[in-house]
């Protein structure tokens, strides 16, 4: 992860880096590993859409679904917030 975006309600959030970067992955059959405080317990992920993945635990057996962004040199993703939020996940080729 290299960026976090979150707002303290003034409109006036901005993208900041994450220090040190987080590594996420996403592997194949949908296992899930990696991230903040955000992605901590999930072990899981769909597609459900192309505006949608869902995150979920099989530990808890919940989930969560997140509206996310896909373009050549990043993902990224928008949990349900009050106010704006969201990570950057950089592609590392791995």
């Amino acid at each position: 992860m290299q960026q976090s975006l979150a707002d303290p309600g003034n409109g006036l959030g901005k993208w900041e880096p994450v220090v040190p970067s987080t590594i996420v992955v996403f592997s194949s059959g949908g296992k899930f590993s990696g991230g903040n405080y955000f992605f901590s317990g999930f072990n899981r992920y769909s597609v459900e859409n192309d505006s949608v993945m869902v995150f979920g635990s099989t530990v808890t057996n919940s989930s969560i679904k997140v509206r996310y962004t896909l373009s050549s040199y990043s993902l990224d993703i928008y949990p349900p917030c009050i106010e704006a939020c969201g990570f950057k996940l950089a592609y590392t080729g791995k």
